[in-house]
């Protein structure tokens, strides 16, 4: 049954569940890097399934979508997150930067992916659809 009122008031004054916002690059390949987005979403709710992950390419990354609007939209969910999670490729992504320079003025803690998945700072990364090889994306790959 669905939790009580007085519950549900009890977590969110108290102890809400941590917001951790995904930064991803997106453009140049965008199927590609919403997917990868999506994987690293699931496996980090996986491994840490106290914690919600947000993913905004899942969010606002449509092919149709303004990119001011979609980066604008973004921002707006970062601030509500206590940790940014920045991808492999994120330095090359103008996206990426400006939600760095965000997080960084609003005083969001900045992580890197491969803090929670090993392997990753150098793994590449979706930016120039290089990510794949042979059905993996490159971060899941040993």
């Amino acid at each position: 049954s669905f939790p009580s009122e007085r519950y549900l008031h009890k977590i969110e004054r108290n102890n809400h569940m941590k917001r951790y916002y995904i930064s991803h690059p997106f453009t140049g390949c965008e199927g590609e890097n919403q997917e990868d987005a999506e994987r690293i979403r699931a496996t980090l709710k996986k491994k840490y399934p106290n914690i919600c992950f947000m993913n905004p390419l899942g969010m606002f990354g449509g092919r149709d979508t303004d990119y001011c609007i979609a980066l604008a939209d973004a921002l707006e969910l970062l601030s509500c997150c206590e940790v940014m999670i920045l991808c492999p490729g994120w330095d090359h992504s103008i996206g990426c930067r400006a939600e760095k320079a965000f997080a960084i003025q609003q005083g969001i803690d900045i992580h890197y992916l491969d803090e929670y998945i090993e392997g990753n700072r150098e793994a590449g990364g979706g930016y120039d659809c290089g990510g794949k090889e042979k059905g993996r994306m490159k971060w899941e790959q040993d």
